[in-house]
């Protein structure tokens, strides 16, 4: 994922990041979901680290990138390596290790910490793999959703970030 000069100008110019970042660090806690083309993943991450807070981020997407995350603190005003340093990131490359880092590590992570903020990045993309069978997947999104929801109501505010497809497997 690259953050050049044009994605500063975009997120400066952007009238709903201000409001995006105040939904987000709300209370009570929100499940929330951002769409659209990639540049949602560089959004989600910039909403995210302007908590200032602990930040968890789940990447099914393959998309974080700790260069990114350094050019984000710069234009939040942020010292790069303590953003670096509050953000904790899992990455998964199957569904079964999306639904397990989400629904298994996710809750233990924040039962021992005081992150109250969590990004997950391109969460479908795991499930778009012709192998696994889609009443399975059914399955697996709705106890990743029962989980989400079982967070959001212990007041920890998740964001999920993910592009539009054209052309999703049946």
């Amino acid at each position: 994922m690259s953050f050049g000069q044009s994605e500063i100008v975009e997120l400066q110019s952007c009238a709903g990041l201000d409001g995006a970042i105040r939904r987000f660090h709300e209370r009570p806690a929100s499940l929330h979901l951002m769409h659209g083309h990639s540049s949602v993943y560089t959004f989600g991450l910039a909403i995210g680290s302007a908590t200032r807070q602990p930040l968890a981020v789940i990447d099914g997407a393959m998309k974080f990138n700790s260069y990114t995350l350094s050019r984000i603190a710069r234009f939040l005003a942020l010292p790069p390596k303590a953003l670096l340093a509050r953000t904790h990131v899992t990455r998964s490359f199957t569904a079964f290790q999306t639904e397990a880092a989400i629904t298994i590590k996710l809750p233990r992570f924040i039962a021992n910490t005081s992150c109250r903020s969590v990004i997950i990045l391109g969460m479908l993309d795991t499930y778009y793999d012709e192998q696994v069978k889609p009443l399975e997947c059914q399955r697996s999104l709705h106890r990743i959703i029962q989980m989400l929801r079982a967070l959001v109501d212990k007041n920890i505010n998740v964001l999920v970030a993910d592009i539009e497809v054209a052309r999703t497997p049946p």
